[in-house]
């Protein structure tokens, strides 16, 4: 016999000999079709979804996952920040937790003598560069 999918397509079909193909068994909803099959749900997309689908009357499904794109810290070459500088800083991400920075200026209260050197007094940056000369 011919099953009856009350509005549902056939998922299963059979053919008895010298007969029309009939089916056997029926899809339980529209979102078990073969074609929302492409959606599965994807729980454990590490960087999120990329690629979404939604089938009328069945939940949001994540298609494809989102691929990390690093990010670019070219500018920031420096592994810590100096001593009384300020720091923009840079995480590349995509699981790389290295952090780079980028002087921008020196604290409150403190001069920038040379490159990022950020001190109160110009004494310290004398007595460095008279050490690097030795």
């Amino acid at each position: 016999t011919d099953i009856d999918c009350n509005g549902l397509r056939c998922k299963e079909t059979y053919i008895a000999d010298g007969c029309d193909i009939k089916c056997k068994v029926c899809y339980e909803s529209a979102c078990d079709y073969p074609e929302n099959a492409d959606y599965p749900l994807k729980e454990n997309c590490e960087y999120g979804c990329d690629t979404t689908g939604t089938v009328e009357g069945c939940d949001t499904k994540c298609k494809v996952c989102a691929t990390c794109v690093p990010n670019d810290c070219s500018g920031y070459e420096l592994d810590s920040c100096p001593d009384n500088a300020t720091c923009e800083s840079c995480s590349v991400g995509c699981g790389n937790t290295t952090v780079y920075y980028k002087p921008i200026g020196c604290a409150l209260g403190y001069t920038d003598f040379d490159d990022y050197w950020c001190d109160t007094d110009l004494s310290a940056f004398i007595a460095k560069i008279k050490g690097d000369l030795l």
